[in-house]
Protein backbone atom coordinates (compact mmCIF):
# COMPACT_ATOMS: atom_id res chain seq x y z
CA UNK A 1 0.00 0.00 0.00
CA UNK A 2 1.18 3.24 -0.35
CA UNK A 3 1.66 5.64 1.74
CA UNK A 4 -1.39 7.73 1.26
CA UNK A 5 -3.71 4.72 1.23
CA UNK A 6 -2.07 3.57 4.68
CA UNK A 7 -2.73 6.80 6.20
CA UNK A 8 -6.65 6.90 5.21
CA UNK A 9 -6.96 2.87 6.66
CA UNK A 10 -5.38 4.12 10.31
CA UNK A 11 -7.85 7.20 10.08
CA UNK A 12 -10.77 5.21 9.01
CA UNK A 13 -9.60 2.48 11.86
CA UNK A 14 -9.19 4.75 14.53
CA UNK A 15 -12.05 6.80 13.84
CA UNK A 16 -14.34 3.21 14.14
CA UNK A 17 -13.14 2.85 17.36
CA UNK A 18 -13.57 6.67 18.55
CA UNK A 19 -17.02 6.15 17.50
CA UNK A 20 -17.69 2.72 19.42
CA UNK A 21 -16.19 4.28 22.74
CA UNK A 22 -18.42 7.35 22.38
CA UNK A 23 -21.38 4.65 22.07
CA UNK A 24 -20.02 2.71 25.05
CA UNK A 25 -19.79 5.61 27.10
CA UNK A 26 -23.05 6.30 26.43
CA UNK A 27 -24.52 2.68 27.57
CA UNK A 28 -22.25 3.06 30.60
CA UNK A 29 -23.59 6.21 31.87
CA UNK A 30 -27.19 4.89 31.23
CA UNK A 31 -25.94 1.89 33.07
CA UNK A 32 -24.53 3.35 36.45
CA UNK A 33 -26.38 6.54 36.60
CA UNK A 34 -29.38 4.90 35.91
CA UNK A 35 -31.46 6.49 38.99
CA UNK A 36 -30.35 10.14 37.47
CA UNK A 37 -31.65 8.79 34.02
CA UNK A 38 -34.37 7.63 35.41
CA UNK A 39 -35.30 10.98 37.43
CA UNK A 40 -36.15 12.59 34.22
CA UNK A 41 -38.86 10.17 32.01
CA UNK A 42 -37.66 12.34 29.30
CA UNK A 43 -34.08 12.24 29.74
CA UNK A 44 -34.48 8.82 29.88
CA UNK A 45 -36.45 8.18 26.67
CA UNK A 46 -34.68 10.33 24.82
CA UNK A 47 -31.27 8.76 25.60
CA UNK A 48 -32.01 5.17 25.68
CA UNK A 49 -33.13 5.67 22.43
CA UNK A 50 -30.14 6.71 20.94
CA UNK A 51 -28.24 5.20 22.43
CA UNK A 52 -30.02 1.99 20.91
CA UNK A 53 -30.23 3.47 17.57
CA UNK A 54 -26.32 3.90 17.67
CA UNK A 55 -25.74 0.25 18.03
CA UNK A 56 -24.50 -2.39 16.95
CA UNK A 57 -20.91 -1.85 17.67
CA UNK A 58 -19.01 -3.00 14.52
CA UNK A 59 -14.88 -2.78 15.71
CA UNK A 60 -14.56 -2.25 19.80
CA UNK A 61 -15.65 -5.96 20.76
CA UNK A 62 -14.90 -5.43 24.19
CA UNK A 63 -17.05 -2.27 24.72
CA UNK A 64 -19.99 -4.56 22.66
CA UNK A 65 -19.90 -7.02 24.97
CA UNK A 66 -20.29 -4.93 27.97
CA UNK A 67 -23.37 -2.93 26.09
CA UNK A 68 -24.91 -6.06 24.85
CA UNK A 69 -25.08 -7.17 28.45
CA UNK A 70 -26.32 -3.70 29.58
CA UNK A 71 -28.91 -4.16 27.48
CA UNK A 72 -29.99 -7.62 28.59
CA UNK A 73 -29.74 -6.53 31.96
CA UNK A 74 -32.23 -4.02 31.29
CA UNK A 75 -34.57 -6.00 29.76
CA UNK A 76 -34.46 -8.94 32.72
CA UNK A 77 -34.51 -5.70 35.40
CA UNK A 78 -36.90 -3.09 33.76
CA UNK A 79 -37.79 -3.51 30.36
CA UNK A 80 -40.04 -0.75 30.52
CA UNK A 81 -36.71 1.72 30.80
CA UNK A 82 -35.93 -0.18 27.41
CA UNK A 83 -39.04 -0.27 25.54
CA UNK A 84 -39.71 3.22 26.52
CA UNK A 85 -42.93 5.10 24.99
CA UNK A 86 -42.36 3.61 21.37
CA UNK A 87 -42.10 -0.01 22.18
CA UNK A 88 -42.32 -0.78 18.46
CA UNK A 89 -39.50 0.96 17.24
CA UNK A 90 -37.64 -0.16 20.13
CA UNK A 91 -38.30 -3.60 19.16
CA UNK A 92 -37.11 -3.02 15.37
CA UNK A 93 -33.87 -1.86 16.92
CA UNK A 94 -33.26 -4.53 19.40
CA UNK A 95 -34.18 -7.22 16.09
CA UNK A 96 -30.96 -5.41 14.13
CA UNK A 97 -28.71 -5.10 17.23
CA UNK A 98 -29.50 -8.58 18.79
CA UNK A 99 -28.56 -10.28 15.02
CA UNK A 100 -25.59 -8.78 14.70
CA UNK A 101 -24.46 -9.27 18.43
CA UNK A 102 -25.18 -12.71 18.59
CA UNK A 103 -21.78 -13.58 17.55
CA UNK A 104 -19.24 -15.63 19.30
CA UNK A 105 -16.75 -12.58 18.97
CA UNK A 106 -18.80 -11.16 21.36
CA UNK A 107 -19.51 -13.19 23.70
CA UNK A 108 -17.07 -14.00 26.78
CA UNK A 109 -16.82 -17.53 27.41
CA UNK A 110 -15.70 -17.40 31.30
CA UNK A 111 -19.58 -15.51 31.71
CA UNK A 112 -22.90 -16.54 30.88
CA UNK A 113 -23.27 -14.05 28.63
CA UNK A 114 -24.36 -16.25 25.37
CA UNK A 115 -27.20 -17.48 27.92
CA UNK A 116 -28.06 -13.80 28.47
CA UNK A 117 -27.64 -12.73 25.31
CA UNK A 118 -29.84 -15.65 24.21
CA UNK A 119 -32.54 -14.95 27.44
CA UNK A 120 -32.98 -11.36 25.95
CA UNK A 121 -33.61 -12.38 22.29
CA UNK A 122 -36.48 -15.61 23.77
CA UNK A 123 -38.08 -12.51 25.72
CA UNK A 124 -38.63 -10.07 23.08
CA UNK A 125 -40.14 -13.02 21.21
CA UNK A 126 -42.02 -14.47 23.54
CA UNK A 127 -42.55 -12.44 27.03
CA UNK A 128 -42.01 -8.86 26.40
CA UNK A 129 -45.41 -6.31 26.33
CA UNK A 130 -47.23 -6.17 23.15
CA UNK A 131 -46.47 -5.29 20.36
CA UNK A 132 -43.08 -6.46 20.95
CA UNK A 133 -42.98 -10.10 19.88
CA UNK A 134 -45.12 -9.29 17.36
CA UNK A 135 -42.94 -6.64 15.53
CA UNK A 136 -39.27 -8.25 16.56
CA UNK A 137 -40.69 -11.20 14.66
CA UNK A 138 -41.67 -9.29 11.68
CA UNK A 139 -38.13 -7.37 11.89
CA UNK A 140 -36.32 -10.82 11.69
CA UNK A 141 -38.84 -12.41 9.04
CA UNK A 142 -38.91 -9.01 6.67
CA UNK A 143 -35.75 -6.79 7.02
CA UNK A 144 -32.93 -9.25 8.79
CA UNK A 145 -30.24 -10.86 6.16
CA UNK A 146 -30.76 -14.80 6.37
CA UNK A 147 -27.30 -14.87 8.39
CA UNK A 148 -28.95 -12.52 10.38
CA UNK A 149 -32.03 -14.71 10.87
CA UNK A 150 -29.81 -17.53 11.53
CA UNK A 151 -28.30 -15.84 14.53
CA UNK A 152 -31.77 -15.19 16.10
CA UNK A 153 -32.85 -18.84 15.44
CA UNK A 154 -29.70 -19.87 17.04
CA UNK A 155 -30.24 -17.64 19.86
CA UNK A 156 -34.62 -18.79 20.20
CA UNK A 157 -33.56 -22.80 19.99
CA UNK A 158 -30.66 -22.28 22.96
CA UNK A 159 -31.36 -23.79 26.44
CA UNK A 160 -31.24 -21.71 29.41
Amino acid sequence: MSPKVEEKKLKQTQYHHARDNAIASIGKIIKYQTAYVMSSPQLAQGLVAYWLGLLPFHHDEAEAQQNFEFIADFLESNPAFIFGADPANTAVKLAKIFSESYQEKFWDDSTNQKKKMAWAIQYCVNSAPSPVPETFKQTCQNVLSNESQQRIQAALTLQI
